[in-house]
């Protein structure tokens, strides 16, 4: 830092490993000299590296054809069984139609037993090629039912 800050209060401010400026207080001789009841700081910084770093361009996400279908599932489960471990087991029956998995609410305490929690779940499906129909839909979010009720004993109700 430049020697007209206070050594102690003063900072040189790197990026990517790189000096790119420095902020601290400033120093007056005499230490009254600039007349004022709070410290000054100044700082100096370059912002072009920032600047480049912040402006990466990115690419808008295409806009899906056809609309999601959605469902809730409510389920109890013990509180041993991770979320990680239900999305996988609702995924591996979604034959990749599954476009998202999103838990709402988790509760536990009366009226569920004490090693029992309850959780709730929005299920979006979509094809990329057409319209799913309720019945395929319904036929998935069962399979997904079934593969929680006999792999982690889950009960599985719809909301």
């Amino acid at each position: 830092p430049p020697p007209f800050l206070h050594p102690g209060r003063a900072a040189r401010i790197r990026w990517n490993g790189r000096a790119i400026g420095w902020l601290g207080e400033l120093r007056f001789d005499p230490p009254h000299a600039a007349e004022t009841p709070q410290p000054l700081y100044m700082l100096e910084m370059q912002i072009a590296p920032l600047l480049r770093a912040a402006v990466q361009p990115r690419r808008a996400p295409i806009a899906p054809k056809f609309p999601a279908v959605e469902r809730q599932m409510s389920l109890t489960i013990s509180v041993d069984v991770l979320a990680a471990r239900i999305e996988s087991v609702i995924r591996a029956q979604s034959r990749g139609l599954l476009e998202s998995v999103r838990l709402l609410d988790i509760a536990r305490g009366d009226p569920l037993p004490a090693q029992r929690k309850r959780m709730l779940y929005r299920l979006a499906y979509r094809a990329a090629d057409r319209v799913l129909a309720s019945e395929e839909v319904d036929s998935l979010f069962e399979q997904a039912r079934h593969s929680l009720e006999t792999e982690l004993g889950a009960k599985v109700g719809e909301k």
